[in-house]
């Protein structure tokens, strides 16, 4: 019913929404107003559909964007951190960084931090002991022995000094795939002397050695994440990047945010074991190989009156690009045999790895060779393809060693090579060249090397990185190297390996260093500290400071005859037995 006498016509249609269906007819009084209130509804929610439909849009693109950046975010932190692992891609990715933080640091000014309490990270370094009672059950016999690619374990426990007490976890040992932890196959022995050191990106070192119960502690650490490196005479360095775990998820999280977290004011509990250092690569034969090109005559006056013939060198197959390989052997007249020391021993051989140019040492090393040694000479660049430049020290000193190969064709040495007794060379560093020298003997089995000598040689990456940064004019070729070398707390594993320092072995051949007391480029302290490490190894040691005078001392005649002479004092003592005896 229409109020106030209203009636509905026939023939009207009320339109409710979007209802199309026909209604009662209604006259026109009685349907006006409910025809514009139900229109002017229907518009509006049309128009607050139209609006959510937008928002939803918009949120779905907001969706996609997102997840679009997050896999992005992700693939680039995850091939970041892969590109670490390539030989070609992690020096670029290290020069880059240093790029950006460099622009960070000039323009940013860094925020205030609240200071607080320091962490620490303390615990155990072990090895592994041969086990007492070798008995393996027939259920075992096909489980997988542990990876050879694994070279150390590790149990890591953080502890908030503040509210809990410092604790120890109990360390796993290693065991066959499957054993239960209770039942361990190997024994674990405590190792002394061990160095556990972290650093911050400046190399800033934080380090301690362990004692005689292979116990350690790193005191006065600020609060974040660490990568620790531990290294030691006669076992594989490692570095631990995360904690022990066996959860994927965790693993992955590590992968992604490598280190060990020491929270401010808390403890962090390591326990590490060592492996053996494993046997480096060997050199085939044929990759030894070498062929020499036509001799010059070398005639110096300083630092000594000398004459030696110089021929180039390169191994059979090998392209060196130009010869930075050189032969030095003392000159003789033509058609006359090779003169013989003045004591009638065999010449001994000497490789000298030396920074270009060649000029810079060409006397020195014929002033060697007219004493009475045989000299290779291998020009090397510090660059980041230091291992594949340490290969090449390798196979210089496989030749010498190996028996005498039949005479090539193409050499027209007519003395043929030295090394026929198999006696071992020595070996010479030079400058920055030094570092290829000292990961070459690291390489080399027990007495295969008679003696090592290193003039003004860098033995630790830490202290060279940290020098670069307070020297106004540091060589741009060192510097490049250490940007490429990337920050200390990322690549710490990378300044261990090429630090003599830390990298040590337990087969360090007789030593004798000279060092200029103020080199501009490799200070002395860190040497004059490795000097008093190998001391007191047990290594026998020669050393030569020099006070006086520049420290380019080769260029002075009396300071490079002294040092000249030492070196040929240093190996004439250090000869082999069976070099010394005169009998070859």
């Amino acid at each position: 019913m229409c109020p106030s006498g209203l009636r509905p016509v026939p023939g009207e249609v009320a339109s409710f929404g979007r209802s199309r269906r026909p209604q009662a007819r209604v006259n026109a009084p009685c349907g006006i107003i409910p025809t514009m209130a139900y229109g002017q509804f229907s518009r509006g929610r049309t128009t607050f559909q139209a609006i959510l439909a937008s928002v939803r849009a918009v949120l779905v693109a907001v969706r996609v964007v997102l997840t679009i950046l997050s896999v992005a975010s992700v693939a680039t932190w995850g091939a970041w951190l892969a590109s670490g692992r390539v030989d070609k891609a992690w020096p670029e990715r290290n020069r880059l960084e240093y790029e950006v933080r460099e622009l960070v640091a000039r323009y940013l000014v860094p925020t205030a931090t609240e200071t607080l309490p320091p962490g620490s990270i303390t615990g155990k370094v072990h090895m592994r002991l041969p086990d007492a009672t070798p008995s393996p059950t027939p259920e075992r016999t096909l489980e997988l022995a542990p990876s050879p690619s694994v070279s150390a374990q590790w149990w890591v426990t953080p502890t908030v000094a503040a509210t809990v007490a410092p604790t120890r976890t109990a360390l796993p040992t290693s065991t066959p795939a499957g054993t239960p932890v209770g039942t361990p196959t190997a024994r674990l022995g405590p190792v002394s002397g061990a160095t556990v050191l972290i650093a911050d990106a400046e190399a800033n070192v934080v380090e301690s050695t362990t004692d005689s119960s292979g116990a350690f502690a790193l005191s006065g650490v600020d609060g974040r994440r660490y990568l620790v490196a531990v290294s030691a005479p006669g076992f594989a360095s490692v570095v631990i990047d995360h904690p022990a775990t066996r959860d994927p998820v965790d693993r992955l999280i590590a992968w992604f945010l490598p280190g060990i977290l020491v929270p401010w004011n808390g403890d962090v509990a390591l326990e590490v074991v060592l492996d053996r250092q494993p046997d480096a690569p060997t050199i085939a034969p044929r990759e030894a190989t070498l062929v020499t090109g036509d001799p010059v005559t070398v005639r110096c006056e300083n630092p000594v009156s000398a004459s030696a013939e110089r021929m180039p060198v390169d191994f059979l197959g090998l392209d060196n690009a130009g010869g930075i390989i050189w032969k030095y052997r003392p000159g003789k007249d033509e058609g006359t045999p090779v003169p013989a020391r003045a004591d009638n021993r065999p010449r001994p051989v000497v490789i000298a790895v030396i920074p270009a140019p060649l000029a810079i040492s060409d006397c020195a090393l014929a002033g060697l060779a007219s004493a009475g040694s045989d000299v290779l000479a291998i020009i090397l660049p510090l660059d980041t393809r230091v291992e594949r430049d340490v290969r090449l020290v390798r196979m210089l000193i496989a030749s010498v060693r190996q028996p005498p190969l039949p005479r090539v064709a193409t050499s027209p040495d007519p003395q043929g090579w030295p090394g026929s007794a198999g006696q071992g060379p020595f070996i010479l560093g030079a400058g920055h060249a030094a570092v290829h020298a000292l990961r070459a003997v690291r390489d080399e089995q027990t007495g295969a090397i008679p003696g090592l000598i290193l003039i003004s040689s860098p033995v630790d990456m830490f202290a060279m990185r940290r020098h670069s940064r307070r020297v106004a004019e540091f060589p741009g070729h060192l510097t490049d190297f250490l940007t490429g070398l990337g920050p200390a707390d990322r690549e710490i594993g990378r300044y261990v390996r090429y630090s003599a320092q830390y990298n040590l072995s337990d087969v360090i051949p007789p030593t004798m260093i000279v060092h200029h007391r103020s080199d501009p480029t490799f200070p002395f302290a860190p040497v004059a500290r490795y000097a008093n490490t190998l001391a007191r190894l047990g290594v026998p040691l020669d050393t030569m400071f020099i006070d006086d005078g520049a420290p380019g001392f080769m260029d002075d005649p009396e300071t490079g005859r002294a040092v000249l002479g030492r070196i040929e004092s240093f190996i004439t003592s250090h000869l082999p037995a069976s070099a010394s005896d005169g009998s070859r």
